[in-house]
């Protein structure tokens, strides 16, 4: 007669740190008004989009502040994206550097984070 053994492998991941302890562990500053030591985050949203919603909520967790433009409310918005050559949302400015879509690894790599 045989037995079934099972065994139960329990990972976890680590989560990421948030970006107000990563500040404080790196003694990076916060991004302020007119503080250039560390880059603006401006995000491009449009109404009922949904990696717009997980952009936000993943900036949010990280506790990391930033700028939201929402294109469906403010064509203009939709202006300063086109003169980048961007057409759709959403997109990140990490200072002065776009990320089309929802990237949380390429927005970890620019804000200095560890990988999302």
């Amino acid at each position: 007669m045989s037995s079934v053994t099972s065994v139960v492998i329990n990972i976890s991941f680590p989560r990421a740190p948030s970006y107000a302890k990563y500040v404080e562990r790196t003694g990076r500053l916060v991004a302020k008004d007119g503080d250039s030591r560390v880059p603006q985050v401006t995000i491009y949203t449009s109404t009922g989009c949904v990696y717009c919603t997980r952009l936000k909520g993943w900036l949010q967790e990280r506790e990391i502040g930033f700028a939201e433009k929402n294109v469906t409310e403010n064509p203009a918005y939709m202006d300063e994206l086109a003169k980048l050559g961007i057409y759709t949302s959403p997109v990140a400015m990490i200072g002065e550097t776009p990320v089309v879509g929802f990237r949380p690894n390429k927005m970890s790599e620019l804000l200095g984070l560890a990988r999302a």
